[in-house]
């Protein structure tokens, strides 16, 4: 059997991203920026399919706390941020806000957000945020020179304070540091570049092993956030396809002896799909 490969072939005009099985060449309508996963269908016939999923960055995908609901808010007090930023800060904080429209100290008669969580900012070629003094925060690098102290606060939104107010007085102090964790993790993400779609593409190869794109079975959807659980969805997808042709149960069995997990993404809140 020929080795599997994916590889790039420059034609004079534009690119074309060629995929290599078993002497049979796939043209895939994107590049590939994970290695692919491949399924062969043999259903008795002499036209087998070809199933090939993979992941590709996406360039577009949204700042997921401004673009999702139950995320909240982090707002960043540096000098560089936008207005609304600093404004989000002082009232969160319940700083004075003096008339030139710069904030100060907490002035007496203003109130903090009582689930407001305070942040710390790694900035190095790129941010990093965490919650306040966690340890996360205490094993940034550099700190006296890279790392920001106090650098933003993470507020809930409409359904992260109903979530927060729906536990008892005594737990809503956790709950929104949870909530606030969970933010940052994938705020994190998003700015470290972990954004992809998800396409899968079905061939059909004739008698002369040419292998034709079947248009109308290819998905993709964009706007996951976090390579781990984007490669479950995209197991999912791929079972999904080959449900189609050969049946739940035996789809279930090939994937879990190949060790796919087929748990859902947790994020996706950017899904679009073409």
């Amino acid at each position: 059997m020929a080795q599997n490969y994916w590889k790039i072939v420059e034609m004079k005009t534009w690119n074309e991203t060629i995929l290599n099985y078993e002497d049979i060449s796939l043209n895939l309508e994107q590049h590939p920026d994970t290695t692919p996963i491949i399924k062969r269908l043999d259903d008795g016939t002499a036209r087998p399919k070809i199933i090939v999923g993979y992941l590709v960055y996406d360039q577009d995908c949204e700042n997921p706390l401004k673009s999702c609901d139950g995320m909240g808010a982090i707002f960043s007090r540096h000098r560089h941020a936008e207005s609304a930023d600093h404004e989000g800060y002082g009232r969160a904080m319940g700083l004075r806000k003096y008339a030139d429209g710069s904030w100060g100290r907490p002035h007496r008669t203003s109130k903090s957000d009582p689930f407001a969580v305070l942040l710390d900012c790694y900035d190095h070629g790129g941010q990093v945020w965490a919650i306040a003094n966690s340890d996360r925060s205490r094993n940034f690098p550099d700190q006296q020179w890279d790392v920001a102290h106090g650098a933003g606060v993470w507020v809930p939104d409409q359904c992260c304070r109903e979530d927060i107010m729906a536990r008892p007085k005594a737990e809503r102090r956790t709950r929104a540091l949870e909530q606030a964790k969970q933010a940052v993790d994938v705020y994190n993400m998003w700015l470290g570049g972990e954004c992809y779609g998800v396409v899968v593409e079905e061939f059909e190869v004739d008698l002369d092993f040419y292998a034709v794109r079947q248009d109308a079975l290819c998905n993709s959807c964009w706007g996951y956030i976090g390579l781990d659980d984007t490669e479950d969805v995209l197991a999912e997808e791929i079972q999904r396809h080959v449900i189609q042709h050969i049946g739940y149960e035996a789809a279930e069995q090939e994937f879990q002896a190949a060790g796919h997990s087929t748990a859902p993404a947790l994020w996706n809140c950017n899904a679009a799909e073409d």
